[in-house]
């Protein structure tokens, strides 16, 4: 399964989540150097690609209210966690 493409509706859990491992990211030195970082939470299974992209905007919507996330694009993937499951799915389908 590759990279889910955005707006994301999310749970409110998903979304903390997701911008924990933001945060992560961004926070990275190669991020800071190049502009791209990518981090993972094995545990869960998913991976965080976050980088610099001049024009678009990534967006999640929640029952918490709206983010943009503008010049950055995010990818989400899964990773398999480390007892082997499926992992989490961040993306709650139509999701009001």
């Amino acid at each position: 399964t590759g990279p889910v493409p955005g707006p994301w509706a999310l749970s409110d859990a998903a979304r903390a989540l997701l911008l924990e491992l933001h945060g992560r990211a961004i926070a990275e030195p190669g991020f800071l150097a190049a502009g791209r970082a990518t981090v993972a939470d094995a545990g869960l299974g998913v991976r965080v690609a976050v980088g610099r992209q001049p024009g678009v905007s990534t967006v999640l919507t929640g029952r918490s209210g709206r983010l943009v996330l503008h010049d950055l694009q995010v990818a989400v993937t899964p990773v398999e966690t480390e007892t082997g499951d499926a992992p989490v799915s961040l993306v709650r389908e139509g999701m009001p």
